[in-house]
């Protein structure tokens, strides 16, 4: 806050539940873009405005397969069915 206006707002994602394993699941991505989303869209369980702004290299760091990061290691896996038990 600069007197009673408002510089800037600091979003913290970070898990529910800590299980001090050495890695901690922060979410799924689907889970990720309707938090970020809703934070845009939603003020106190009502809807403010139904578009929020449009940051597609906001996500690339989670996206992208190829990215490695010291700062952040992100383990990234990837869900898919598997088909071969059926017939």
């Amino acid at each position: 806050m600069e007197g009673d206006r408002l510089e800037a707002i600091e979003f913290t994602w970070e898990p529910r539940e800590r299980l001090n394993q050495g890695f901690e699941m922060i979410g799924t991505l689907s889970n990720m873009f309707a938090r970020y989303y809703a934070e845009h869209t939603i003020d106190e369980r009502e809807i403010v405005q139904l578009r929020a702004p449009l940051r597609p290299n906001w996500f690339a760091p989670l996206v992208s397969s190829d990215r490695i990061s010291e700062a952040l290691p992100l383990w990234k896996m990837i869900q898919q069915a598997d088909y071969s038990s059926i017939e």
